[in-house]
């Protein structure tokens, strides 16, 4: 089955900035319909797996700046430094939306220092001074000898 014209300009559309609510206003959807849009669109099977070729294929050019440019706003839209949406109240006022959400903040700055290697899982030591001696001596003393050596 064919996408509709609005689906596929949403998709275009939150493809170029995921801002799924922004992206459905540009394909012409009305402001007070978008959310239940946005939730229809993106949790059908068939718009996922459209997204999902449109990324591997690399039509989206993502690469390391990007996504870590693409961290850097979910870590400052968590923190409450720039605003996540904008709605308009009662006296049709745009309000700028803040919220604070410090896991999500967490998850972004983790992300980045692994991709920049800062923390270390694991740690490979290895030491050569002693290296010739337990050759040495490994050679030279009978098997039982390195038994009694392993469980005492």
């Amino acid at each position: 089955m064919a996408m509709s014209a609005r689906r596929t300009l949403f998709i275009e559309r939150y493809l170029t900035h995921f801002q799924p609510l922004k992206a459905a206003e540009e394909a012409g959807v009305k402001p007070n319909k978008a959310p239940e849009f946005v939730v229809k669109t993106l949790d059908s099977e068939e718009v996922q797996n459209f997204i999902a070729e449109k990324i591997i294929s690399a039509e989206l050019n993502l690469d390391k700046d990007y996504v870590l440019t693409y961290l850097d706003r979910i870590n400052r839209m968590c923190l409450g430094e720039i605003p996540v949406r904008t709605e308009t109240n009662e006296d049709g006022v745009e309000q700028d939306i803040f919220e604070f959400r410090p896991a999500v903040s967490l998850r972004a700055v983790e992300l980045v220092g692994k991709h920049l290697a800062m923390f270390t899982e694991k740690v490979m030591i290895e030491d050569k001074t002693n290296e010739k001696f337990i050759d040495k001596l490994m050679g030279e003393m009978p098997v039982t000898d390195l038994r009694e050596l392993a469980y005492n």
